[in-house]
């Protein structure tokens, strides 16, 4: 199975990349309808299955690993009272994307 990036995000009103939104949900919508999947945390005990994913990745882009983001995703976070958030998707039994991110650290202002 080849993966493919799937992204949904609460897109607000005014965010520049407004446009995708749409696109992306649908391309959620699909992956959601036809596969049977799985998300979890994304352990220690998960960890080569996601860099299975991110070698597949990263073949798939024709370019040198300096030229993506393979190096900062390939390096596992650690976690901390206000992040890291990770995960893993499996589609079918097989892991077929994860999630590296950060919880937002903005203060709601007075």
């Amino acid at each position: 199975m080849r993966a493919t990036p799937i992204t949904s995000t609460p897109w607000r009103n005014e965010h520049p990349c407004r446009a995708k939104a749409p696109q992306e949900e649908k391309s959620l919508k699909q992956f959601l309808e036809a596969y049977r999947h799985e998300a979890l945390p994304l352990t220690n005990d998960h960890l080569d299955q996601a860099r299975s994913v991110l070698d597949g990745w990263q073949k798939d882009t024709g370019l040198d690993a300096g030229q993506t983001d393979y190096g900062r995703a390939a390096r596992p976070s650690t976690g901390t009272r206000t992040g890291p958030v990770r995960g893993i998707t499996y589609a079918e039994g097989e892991p077929a994307g994860f999630v590296l991110g950060e919880r937002s650290m903005t203060r709601p202002t007075s």
